[in-house]
């Protein structure tokens, strides 16, 4: 495969010099997503989304990422395997604040003779809009998936989450109106021997 330009303007490049030459300007629709992944780190990802890209004849090239006319951040064109929309990541949005905390009931050991541990494990994630415009949000998150049978995981609660049981992600997407507060809450509960030691979070 292969596209021709041809230059509007002659051009003079010197011998051993390398030159940036603008070929073709073209103007598309884009939208913006919003992310977070807060058990990993409690921050908001902006990722800009190009419907309809194969039209732009575009090739795997480095890109600058301007928004509002400001340079962002440095990205990527990658046109294998994208299907139908392209995505750059633009970097942090700064305006939308997330919050994960980790709260564990206390340990209910069931007597001396028992043999198992028992904990449920409650995670409020709390999101805040402090544009004065309405957001929309992509949140994920996890619950542990065991691969130990004596380690059981039950009785998960996902908040309205799409939830996917052997990976155990959870994924919201949050409307948010200006200056706006949502705090979403799940939950699960893990039985595991008294001997072991088990992470949970």
């Amino acid at each position: 495969l292969s596209r021709e330009y041809t230059l509007s303007t002659k051009q003079s490049i010197p011998s051993g010099d390398s030159q940036l030459i603008p070929l073709a300007n073209d103007t598309t629709r884009i939208s913006f997503a919003r992310y977070s992944t807060p058990k990993l780190e409690e921050k908001v990802y902006y990722t800009a989304l190009l419907p309809d890209w194969e039209d732009l004849g575009l090739l795997d090239a480095p890109c600058n990422v301007y928004l509002n006319n400001r340079f962002v951040s440095n990205s990527d064109i990658v046109t294998a395997g994208t299907g139908d929309t392209l995505r750059f990541s633009i970097g942090q949005d700064h305006n939308t604040k997330v919050v994960r905390k980790v709260l564990r009931s206390t340990p209910d050991k069931g007597g001396v003779l028992a043999k198992e541990i028992v904990e449920t494990v409650t995670i409020p994630l709390t999101v805040k809009n402090t544009r004065n415009e309405a957001i929309s949000i992509s949140l994920k998150d996890q619950v542990p998936v065991s691969r130990n049978t004596e380690i059981k995981v039950s009785d998960v609660q996902t908040a309205g989450g799409v939830y996917n049981e052997n990976t155990g992600l959870i994924r919201w997407i949050l409307q948010l109106e200006p200056r706006q507060e949502k705090t979403i809450t799940f939950s699960y509960t893990v039985r595991y021997p008294k001997d072991k030691i088990v992470q949970l979070n």
